[in-house]
C-alpha cells in the first residue's frame, strides 16, 4: 500500500521531469507485484485453513461429512453460513 501511495506522489513531478514518471511506473509494478504476491498467500493460508478445520465446522453446524470435504458439504456449509441481504 505504502509503494502504491508513493508511485502515486510521483506521477505530480512528472508531467515536469520525465525520470519521475520513470519512477512512478517503477514503483507502481512493486506495488502491484507484492499486492499479487500477498493475495496469492492469503488464499493458500485460507485453503489451509478450510483443510484443517472444515470438517469440525460442518460436524458443528451438523452437517454429515464423512473423512474428507466434499465439494456437496461445502455448498452445504455456504449455504448454512451466507448472509442474505
Amino acid at each position: 500500500m505504502q509503494e502504491a501511495a508513493w508511485g502515486l506522489l510521483c506521477v505530480l513531478p512528472a508531467l515536469w521531469w520525465w525520470p519521475a514518471g520513470l519512477i512512478a511506473l517503477v514503483t507502481w509494478t512493486g506495488a502491484w507485484r507484492q499486492g499479487r504476491v500477498a493475495v496469492h498467500e492469503f488464499a493458500e493460508l485460507v485453503e489451509s485453513a478450510v483443510d484443517l478445520h472444515g470438517r469440525d465446522l460442518a460436524a458443528a453446524l451438523g452437517i454429515p461429512c464423512e473423512e474428507q470435504l466434499t465439494p456437496t458439504t461445502g455448498l452445504a456449509i455456504t449455504r448454512t453460513l451466507r448472509k442474505e441481504t
